[in-house]
């Protein structure tokens, strides 16, 4: 549950305060948690960086309108 005021709490900062539309997130290849994480919170993969996240690890590049994250509709 504090996650996910949390995450509310993000999204109305960003969107309320900071007027973004966009976020992006980014990374380690590795880490799959996140990945699942990232995903499941509406973001949408992108790309990959390569040795994006250090000289022998990829980065995976996240994007979401702020229309698309799951918490602003309820979902989370």
């Amino acid at each position: 549950a504090t996650q996910r005021r949390l995450w509310r709490f993000f999204h109305q900062y960003c969107t309320e305060t900071l007027k973004v539309r966009r976020v992006t997130a980014r990374c380690s290849e590795r880490n799959k948690r996140t990945q699942r994480l990232t995903e499941f919170l509406g973001f949408k993969p992108e790309g990959r960086l390569r040795k994006g996240w250090s000289e022998d690890e990829d980065a995976i590049l996240f994007g979401a309108l702020s229309s698309e994250w799951r918490f602003q509709h309820g979902h989370v």
